[in-house]
């Protein structure tokens, strides 16, 4: 259950379904991930609001008919947990396909992809 102060997503773009790839890095306690969201835009936008948590975006495109878009702009609002992609025109309504590229930190607070530990029946903590 969200939190009493959780954002809201505008509902102007709605995921359809998700392929998400994620390769980590144990050691630095970081991760590479790629992602393709196949999205409906129900109402014409020129931005799309994503929940972000300790990400950096180091790439986005918005795909139409297998045409890319622009590369958007983008901004993080650390408070409420989410990345904007601004793309400086107006997205018409339709289906779509959006691909990043990103970063993050595998932390240790159980939200997002993160590290966990446990101490297997030898002792050993892995």
């Amino acid at each position: 259950m969200p939190s009493a102060d959780a954002a809201i997503l505008p509902g102007s773009v709605r995921p359809a379904k998700y392929r998400i790839h994620l390769h980590p890095d144990l050691d630095e306690a970081t991760f590479k991930g790629t992602e393709e969201i196949d999205v409906q835009v129900v109402e014409p936008t020129s931005t799309i609001v994503l929940n972000s948590v300790e990400l950096e975006i180091l790439g986005a495109e918005l795909f139409r008919d297998g045409a890319p878009s622009i590369e958007p702009e983008i901004s993080y609002d650390e408070k409420a947990e989410t990345a904007t992609l601004d793309f400086g025109q107006v997205i018409p309504t339709g289906p779509a396909r959006l691909e990043i590229d990103y970063t993050g930190i595998l932390n240790d607070k159980l939200r997002g992809f993160y590290l966990s530990k446990y101490t297997g029946s030898d002792g050993e903590s892995r």
